[in-house]
Order: structure tokens, then sequence, then C-alpha cells
């Protein structure tokens, strides 16, 4: 199994999930939490560019348990919400949807600014 900073690895989808948990319209505050992959660490930030992420479910709430090596260190490196983490070690880990901040949404196209104003 190769890592998932190694270009060659699989993108963790196999059995492929259920079309249902995947395909399904995101809205903002729609208390839905996506689960992606990547082929590789360095498409983070080549992410606007290549577009390499994958769906993979979109729902929640998450329940991880990480199976590694017994010696040594195992790193494991996520981001959740924006957020980026460095795990050592790891042995479970719980996500699910705790709060929604209020947003503002323009649902004016731009063209018809002009006919606001």
């Amino acid at each position: 199994a190769g890592q998932f900073w190694q270009l060659d690895g699989s993108m963790g989808t196999d059995p492929a999930p259920e079309e249902k948990d995947v395909n399904v319209q995101s809205e903002p505050g729609d208390g839905r939490l996506e689960v992606v992959t990547l082929p590789s660490v360095a498409n983070i930030a080549l992410d606007k560019v290549a577009h390499e992420a994958k769906r993979i479910h979109s729902g929640g709430p998450y329940y991880l348990e990480f199976f590694g090596n017994d010696e040594g260190e195992q790193h494991v490196y996520c981001e959740i919400d924006g957020e980026f983490y460095h795990l050592v070690n790891p042995t479970c880990c719980h996500v699910r949807y705790l709060k929604k901040l209020q947003v503002l949404q323009n649902t004016v196209p731009t063209d018809a600014w002009k006919d606001l104003m």
C-alpha cells in the first residue's frame, strides 16, 4: 500500500463509494461534512489549478480508526474545515458537525446589480 504523499498510491476509494453518498449538491450550512482524497500532499497547494480532489463521501459524523506499524511514530496529516492537523500515533478520532456560522450570500446575478442601483 502506498503512502498518501506518493503519486502512484490509490485515492482511498476501493471499494467505490455509493453514488447517493458522493453525488450530493453542496450548500453552505447544509450540515454535511465533505470527505475528499488527494493523490499527494502537493495537490493541496495545486487544488486551484489541478482539481485532483475526489469526493468519497458527503455526510457525517465520522469515526476514524488508525492502524499502523507498532514500531516508531506514525504521522498523519489532515485538514478539517480549513484547519490543518499533524497527528502523531493516532488511534482514533471523531469528526462531527458542531455549529454553523451565519454568512451573507449574494443571490442576485452580477449583471442585475445595475438595475438595483
